[in-house]
C-alpha cells in the first residue's frame, strides 16, 4: 500500500529506506522496469485507509509516491474489494477515469462452477453440514470431517480462509 495510504503504513514509512534502495528504485524506474502496485481498502481498521480518501485522491497519492521514489513509474491499483458486482464495476471505472492505467479487483470467481463466492468448492456431502470454515475462520467440525478426505484425494479444494470469499462473476459487463 502507499506510505500515506493508512495509519499503519504512515507508521511504517517513518523508517526511511536506504539511499542505496532509493537510487535503485530511481534507476529501475528510469528504465521503465517498475510498476507501483497499490491496494485500496477504504474501510477502517489497522490497514484501512485514512478517513475520506477518495479514488481521485488515492490515485494522485500513488502517482506522487511513484514520482518521488520511482521516476514516475506507472501505478497499478492491483487490489480492491467491494461486496456487490455493480459497486466493483463502478470503482473499476472510477480508478480508470482518475488516471490509473491498470486496475484489478479482488476477486473474480466462476461462481457457477464453484457454487460458492470464492476459490473453493465443496461437494454435497460437505455442504449438507454447512461450510467447513466460515468467514470469521471458525471451523465447522462436522463439515470439516466430511471435507478433509476430499482435499486429501484431490477431488475438492480450498476453503473460505485468508480472503478467498467475496468472489464475483459478471463484473466487467457492468462497467460504464
Amino acid at each position: 500500500s502507499l506510505g500515506n495510504g493508512s495509519n499503519f503504513m504512515k507508521v511504517l514509512s517513518m523508517i526511511p529506506i536506504s539511499s542505496f534502495a532509493k537510487q535503485k528504485l530511481k534507476e529501475w524506474g528510469e528504465k521503465n522496469q517498475l510498476i507501483l502496485s497499490i491496494h485500496w481498502y477504504p474501510s477502517g481498521g489497522t490497514l484501512g485507509h485514512l478517513d475520506k480518501v477518495t479514488v481521485e485522491q488515492y490515485v494522485a497519492m500513488g502517482k506522487k509516491e511513484s514520482a518521488d521514489l520511482m521516476a514516475s513509474s506507472p501505478i497499478w491499483v492491483s487490489e480492491f474489494c467491494m461486496l456487490l458486482p455493480q459497486d466493483t464495476a463502478k470503482y473499476l471505472a472510477q480508478f480508470t477515469n482518475a488516471g490509473s492505467p491498470c486496475t484489478t479487483y479482488w476477486q473474480y470467481t466462476d461462481t457457477q462452477y464453484t457454487q460458492s463466492f470464492g476459490w473453493y468448492k465443496y461437494p454435497p456431502e460437505v455442504k449438507q453440514y454447512g461450510d467447513p470454515v466460515d468467514v470469521l475462520g471458525i471451523v465447522n467440525d462436522k463439515a470439516w470431517a466430511a471435507y478433509e478426505p476430499t482435499v486429501a484425494d484431490g477431488t475438492y479444494w480450498g476453503a473460505q480462509i485468508t480472503g478467498s470469499g467475496g468472489g464475483q462473476t459478471g463484473v466487467l459487463s457492468k462497467v460504464k
